[in-house]
């Protein structure tokens, strides 16, 4: 209340209301100023005196305005500030974009960008590249954070990468690499419209993966069937760990038949690998008929199956009303059994 408005210390001018850097000084430099303004604000300190030196306020273009002058002032500083700072509008929707964008997996942690202009420069000129799917090694760590540092999780060792090229035909002449070994690894090249798809006629499920398996060692275990186009582990998007399944695709489908064969074969000297059929559906044990297979049953078999079900309720509700009938039909037949007064009547007549 007795300190005015504006007010100077040591030609420092403050102004009552308003939080400035004098109060949290973020230099060396600047504690003498803090020092000075606590002054006023401690009681201890009542013996030292601080010098303040009153201010006027500064005079200001609106003061002598009237509200309809004032308006105008406002619409053209937000006009002006609109030319300077235009607002940012997409020149293409993500769904163009992403029909020049490639997806790259199974790149070694070690990897640079610029190993992959090196690698992608000679089918065009590319505008961006992006890394994920980064393990992180601590949960508060954010990916960007992770991947400057190199603090990456210990038990994972891939991650994958983004490209985006000026034209769509660069893109589709890119997924010629698909397959090639790139930095002692196999990578694997699709468009970012396909990244998360694969073809179900030429893939093989293969489950009880352990949790730290890797690609390269999953594809040596097959390469005995066919060749291999691909090898999709399905991993953990923070951590990168597998999750126990994966998709390996053949470049013919006749090699599946010598997949499946390996159901139940020993993979790193631990786990018996379970190897079915791709499918569009998840798989699901069914009980009833239909036993559980590889593959998930169809629409058709799940109908059948509820039919089934439904006729045997029935047959059982109708065992049981018959069995109740026949019950009821032998108590009614039954002679009643004389009693020893009834027979000695008997035997005086």
């Amino acid at each position: 209340e007795i300190l005015p408005e504006r007010f100077s210390i040591l030609n420092y001018d403050y102004r009552i209301g308003s939080v400035c850097d004098a109060v949290f000084p973020q230099n060396k430099k600047k504690k003498a100023k803090r020092t000075e303004l606590a002054k006023l604000f401690d009681k201890s300190n009542k013996s030292k005196k601080v010098i303040v030196k009153s201010l006027e306020p500064r005079p200001s273009v609106y003061d002598n305005m009237t509200p309809e002058q004032l308006n105008k002032a406002v619409k053209e500083s937000t006009q002006q500030q609109t030319k300077v700072n235009p607002p940012k509008i997409s020149s293409e929707s993500d769904e163009k974009k992403n029909t020049r964008t490639i997806f790259v997996g199974n790149l070694p942690l070690h990897c640079k960008a610029k190993d992959l202009k090196k690698l992608f420069n000679r089918y065009g000129i590319i505008e961006s590249i992006r890394f994920r799917s980064v393990p992180i090694a601590e949960p508060n760590l954010s990916k960007k954070v992770a991947f400057i540092k190199k603090k990456f999780h210990s038990k994972a060792q891939s991650m994958n990468a983004y490209i985006v090229f000026e034209t769509e035909k660069a893109a589709q002449d890119a997924m010629e690499s698909n397959g090639i070994e790139f930095l002692n690894r196999h990578i694997r090249v699709d468009l970012a419209t396909n990244s998360n798809q694969h073809d179900h006629k030429r893939s093989v499920f293969v489950g009880n993966l352990p949790l730290e398996v890797q690609d390269e060692s999953l594809r040596t275990h097959f390469l005995s069937c066919g060749e291999i186009e691909t090898v999709r582990i399905i991993r953990d998007s923070k951590t990168g760990i597998g999750k126990g399944f994966g998709f390996v695709t053949f470049k013919s489908s006749d090699s599946i038949i010598m997949a499946i064969k390996l159901h139940g074969s020993i993979f790193n000297k631990t786990n018996s690998l379970r190897v079915f059929r791709s499918s569009k559906q998840p798989l699901q044990k069914k009980s009833g008929p239909f036993k559980f297979s590889g593959t998930a049953s169809s629409k058709k078999q799940t109908k059948q199956a509820a039919k089934l079900r439904i006729k045997r309720k029935e047959k059982r509700k109708n065992l049981k009303r018959n069995n109740q009938n026949c019950n009821r039909s032998v108590k009614s037949q039954k002679p009643r059994q004389r009693t020893a007064d009834s027979k000695n009547k008997d035997v005086i007549r």
